[in-house]
């Protein structure tokens, strides 16, 4: 064999392993494309799973918060007496010669609290949840707007997500406790007395009232809605009508 042939051979076979090497390190380098790839798409998915979770809970765990508020005089928490009306507590907004209504403030203090406290326990996740923070504005609409963080862990990679979840409720909360402020003023005027004026003159609600002795039960229903909402007064004392 010819010394150029020879020659003609080890530059082929240098071309050759060159390719080989070539292939094999793009194939490499696809493969782990492939994979990063595939493992971004799939946090981003989990990510997206995990966001529609939680706002699902801040809905649910909202609208149960709304249900209690209609039962309960406006109240979450109870904090005074009340009559028993339909498997429900209501409470006293006038009692004996004393009014006990919630200010919007303080709805909107304990709603934060009831989101905060109970929205982590709708979460059925592994992602890792920081401080949960809730804010309530009660207006002619109820807005719940809340942080809470989360990072997702799987195998080759993390993500954090710390973009905040809204949910508004058009329910007429802010209409109802107005109607039970004047309600309760109005019976600390004149305690004997079953004070419709307020119901009357407002355009939300049919209502109607229940005598338990000295105890009276307003009755609300939405007309848009046909949510019922219960408010109740104790005088000290009673006396058929």
């Amino acid at each position: 064999m010819k010394r150029g042939q020879v020659t003609i051979f080890v530059v082929v076979g240098i071309i050759v392993v060159v390719l080989i090497l070539l292939v094999v390190y793009f194939r490499v380098e696809i493969t782990d494309f492939k994979k990063e790839t595939f493992q971004s798409e799939k946090l981003i998915t989990e990510e997206e799973a995990i966001r529609v979770l939680v706002q699902e809970c801040v809905k649910k765990v909202t609208d149960i918060g709304v249900f209690i508020a209609q039962k309960q005089s406006g109240n979450l928490y109870l904090r005074t007496e009340g009559v028993e009306f339909n498997s429900y507590t209501v409470p006293f907004v006038y009692d004996k010669g004393k009014v006990n209504i919630i200010s919007i403030e303080q709805f909107q203090k304990d709603f934060n609290d009831y989101i905060s406290q109970n929205i982590p326990h709708c979460i059925k996740s592994k992602a890792s949840f920081e401080k949960i923070e809730a804010r309530t504005i009660l207006d002619e609409e109820l807005t719940i707007q809340v942080s809470y963080p989360f990072t997702i862990i799987i195998e080759g990679g993390s993500i954090r997500n710390d973009q905040g979840y809204e949910y508004i409720n058009k329910v007429p909360i802010k209409e109802f406790l107005k109607i039970v402020k004047e309600v309760a003023d109005e019976t600390k005027e004149n305690p004997e007395a079953i004070h419709l004026a307020p119901l009357i003159t407002q355009e939300i609600f049919d209502s109607s009232t229940i005598l338990k002795q000295e105890k009276t039960i307003y009755v609300l229903k939405d007309f848009l809605r046909g949510d019922d909402y219960y408010f109740s007064t104790r005088r000290s004392s009673w006396k058929k009508y």
